[in-house]
């Protein structure tokens, strides 16, 4: 699977050529999946960067969303459905079922907020991305709508729906201290936390967090801390490596570490 980090760079080069992606993002699972709420899949048309699980299931996504790409359509709420028949050879490992949101990016549309979310993720910042997935009538904004909240730079200026200000404060603290799920937002104008997308006569958003990066420092440089290093990054650690010795701290013996003391 791709980091954060990945994901975001990738769609910021992408879209600085010039050229559109799209991003598939689980927003909400029922039973067994292979992946987990905010699992990303970034879809262009040399292929694919990040997972949402593999197999049958990914594959139908990413057949849809070069459909997407191709046509340059709106974005669409998809349904991964893994439960399967247990009496066919083909049945997926997992028995649940993924809401795949699958929304299209344009260069000069999106490429603020990508390089907001790549900035954040490179510096370990934390920071999220608001999506509105679906809403009532004529809205301020159209589904695909999205907005970067960045940690002490909160306001209410081109968020994809209107907030009072205790709202804001609220979804504030839901963006930096919460893990990903779908909001909906009521008629009363109050957000609240739901388990999948509800209401056609409510608006419902996605609040995606991209966490501050955990720092794993790695103080020796011997044959242990090697695999301790791949590992770390594997698992999408920032990590530091600390030696007296310029010969054992390096980039060649640990070519996964951020930073060397």
């Amino acid at each position: 699977m791709a980091s954060a980090e990945k994901i975001w760079s990738e769609a910021v080069s992408t879209l600085e050529s010039g050229r559109p992606f799209v991003l598939a993002t689980v927003v909400n699972v029922r039973g067994s999946t292979p992946r987990e709420i905010g699992a990303k899949m970034l879809v262009r048309e040399d292929g694919q960067v990040g997972t949402i699980g593999g197999g049958c299931g990914e594959a139908e996504i990413f057949r849809k969303a070069r459909l997407l790409l191709e046509k340059q359509e709106g974005p669409r709420l998809e349904q991964v459905d893994l439960t399967g028949d247990f009496e066919q050879e083909e049945i997926g490992t997992c028995g649940g079922i993924m809401d795949v949101f699958i929304d299209l990016w344009m260069p000069k549309r999106d490429a603020n907020v990508a390089a907001a979310l790549a900035d954040a993720a490179q510096r370990g910042e934390p920071a999220a991305l608001l999506t509105l997935i679906n809403g009532p009538g004529p809205l301020q904004h159209a589904a695909g709508s999205k907005a970067v909240l960045r940690l002490n730079r909160l306001n209410s200026e081109g968020l994809p729906v209107t907030l009072a200000q205790n709202e804001l404060e609220q979804l504030a603290q839901r963006a930096f201290e919460v893990s990903p799920g779908l909001l909906e937002l009521e008629s009363s104008g109050r957000l609240k936390p739901v388990t999948r997308v509800g209401r056609s006569d409510s608006a419902c958003l996605f609040l995606d967090p991209l966490a501050g990066t955990q720092q794993l420092v790695i103080v020796g440089a011997g044959h242990i801390a090697q695999p301790l290093c791949v590992m770390g990054a594997m698992v999408g650690f920032r990590v530091t490596v600390i030696d007296d010795r310029a010969a054992f701290a390096n980039r060649e013996r640990f070519p996964q570490a951020h930073a060397f003391i």
